[in-house]
């Protein structure tokens, strides 16, 4: 029930269902080491939910030890525990070990599935993410790209997910000053989302605010 309230953003109703299943796992004998890492990281998940990264991190690197005993350590279940710690790290400001673990991620993800496989899209994502929280504009564009060149391949331009990237490279683009292409992935993502939600769904504030941020009088120069 905890993961039915996760997916649903509920994580305050999440939360103690998720503790509950903890500890039943845990005090049952019979519970193996991938329910009990499953119990782990989806507490983890919870409480990176609720900002409680302190929290999240602890349960979370047992949730990954236990995994990797599990099954094997180059499983993808590890990536993706990986991918998750990275996210965790990277909100306390731990940069530095948030790519640690999302290269750790990807080296596991490319022996388990070639470069142009759609799962890698996600992985490149989140470390295009990183380097923008980083600084490094122009690595975090290539890596934008790179991720919207699988994902269009496999989800086409119209796709929610591929508007949701292109939101997140037209932002990047703003912050370089790079506004006629902000311009015209803003366009691309509201039509996309407009589409699906309707015009004055909450979903499509954000993208509203972002295109209000990218100045006119930018558009018109050489």
């Amino acid at each position: 029930m905890a993961r039915v309230y996760i997916s649903c953003g509920e994580y305050t109703k999440a939360l103690p269902l998720a503790k509950k299943a903890l500890y039943l796992a845990e005090t049952n004998e019979e519970v193996s080491d991938s329910e009990l890492s499953s119990c782990l990281i989806d507490l983890a998940w919870v409480y990176k939910s609720q900002m409680q990264f302190e929290k999240a991190q602890q349960v979370c690197e047992r949730g990954l030890e236990l995994q990797r005993k599990a099954y094997y350590e180059n499983h993808p279940y590890v990536a993706y525990t990986l991918r998750n710690l990275s996210s965790i790290y990277q909100g306390q400001g731990r940069y530095q070990k948030a790519r640690d673990s999302l290269n750790q991620a990807m080296t596991i993800m490319l022996e388990n599935h070639s470069a142009d496989d759609q799962v890698i899209a996600p992985f490149k994502v989140d470390i295009a993410k990183l380097l923008v929280a980083e600084g490094d504009f122009a690595e975090a564009e290539d890596y934008y790209l790179s991720a919207l060149d699988l994902i269009n391949k496999s989800y086409g331009p119209d796709h929610l997910y591929t508007a949701g990237v292109n939101g997140h490279l037209a932002k990047l683009y703003v912050l370089q000053g790079k506004y006629r292409k902000a311009e015209s992935l803003i366009k691309q993502t509201l039509a996309v989302q407009e589409k699906i939600y309707g015009p004055n769904h909450h979903l499509i504030v954000p993208k509203r605010q972002l295109h209000g941020n990218v100045p006119e009088q930018k558009l018109f120069q050489v």
